[in-house]
């Protein structure tokens, strides 16, 4: 199990960008990449509110979760943080 472990911090590690490289990765991030992530974020919101709904349907103890909350409030703080990089861009 310790292994495994390991095995997954490094690799988690290895993705890990200074703030350097971070800075460049934003400089020369394009409209069009802006435009994915948008179309991404909006995917992942659905999914997850989809599987929210069948979960509230299983159990009425889901509903309005916290963890509801938490996503969506992150889900608003990147969609804002995106578009806020379009407007500057363009």
């Amino acid at each position: 199990m310790q292994r495994s472990q390991n095995i997954v911090v490094s690799r988690y590690d290895e993705k890990k960008l200074t703030a350097r490289e971070n800075l460049v990765e934003l400089q020369m991030i394009t409209i069009s990449m802006l435009e994915a992530k948008l179309e991404i974020l909006k995917r992942q919101l659905n999914n997850f509110e989809a599987i929210q709904s069948h979960l509230e349907e299983l159990d009425e103890s889901e509903i309005e979760g916290a963890h509801q909350a938490n996503f969506e409030g992150c889900d608003f703080i990147v969609e804002s943080a995106i578009n806020k990089k379009l407007a500057e861009i363009l």
